[in-house]
């Protein structure tokens, strides 16, 4: 047949249908008698053709559909705006809260400060450094107040308790430190020995350790023996234990 791709496909058209035959003249005169004269084979032939055409054809959108992608592309695009704005809210509602605390603890106090300079009211003033001291979180903050009351106040019960606190529970080492000199150099009193006595033996700063140990030293305070042989039994540091030994001698002699 001259035809050879449509010769195959009418071939392949009779083997599904029972058709072909044994004998290659005979089957050749038999598909050509299929090509043109059955309208069956020529409309399968026609339709295979047809459907590979649509397949290569490029599928558009109806412009209903086009519209609605569209219209849904732009309500989302509006609602990720507006999760990014929540976004933007609640990061402004999430800001530290040690921010908002300092902010606030000092705007109190220079109000406070300046009516109390306004009326004349020292004591006012003093009790809000104070304050401040035990409120501050910010390390620097509490080290300026610190300075300040070490350079202007006075130092009474009320000074004493406060210094004894942060000393105490200061998470900052230079704070701490800072608490214990203003009571090293301002109190001498038998309770504020005895008190720092008591602070030795749980005190694990060892900077903190060893001016609390000089100056227990210095006032030869006997209700400190007690914690120094305690820190000498557990201590592992052949240098600081040999400082600990001499310093229990002094306090003993």
């Amino acid at each position: 047949m001259k035809d050879q791709k449509k010769y195959e496909k009418a071939q392949e058209y009779l083997k599904k249908n029972g058709k072909a035959m044994k004998s290659s003249q005979n089957e050749q005169e038999f598909v050509g008698f299929h090509l043109n004269e059955k309208d069956d084979c020529m409309v399968e032939e026609e339709l295979e053709s047809l459907l590979s055409r649509r397949k290569a054809e490029k599928v558009m959108p109806s412009e209903n559909l086009s519209m609605g992608f569209e219209a849904i592309l732009d309500q989302e695009k509006d609602l990720q705006i507006v999760e990014e704005n929540k976004f933007e809210a609640n990061t402004v509602r999430r800001m530290p809260k040690l921010y908002y605390q300092m902010a606030a603890s000092l705007l109190i106090f220079m109000m406070g400060y300046w009516s109390a300079v306004y009326f004349n009211n020292e004591s006012e003033v003093e009790s809000l450094r104070l304050d401040a001291i035990t409120s501050i979180e910010s390390p620097s903050d509490q080290l300026m107040h610190m300075y300040e009351i070490e350079e202007n106040a006075e130092f009474n019960d009320r000074m004493l308790e406060v210094l004894l606190h942060t000393m105490n529970q200061a998470e900052n080492s230079n704070v701490r430190y800072k608490a214990l000199n203003a009571i090293i150099n301002h109190y001498d009193s038998p309770k504020t020995k005895r008190i720092i006595a008591n602070a030795l033996m749980n005190e694990q700063d060892e900077q903190l350790q060893l001016e609390m140990i000089n100056v227990l030293v210095k006032w030869k305070e006997k209700s400190a023996l007690d914690a120094l042989e305690h820190l000498y039994a557990n201590e592992e540091n052949d240098q600081m234990k040999e400082h600990l030994k001499s310093s229990i001698s002094k306090i003993s002699a």
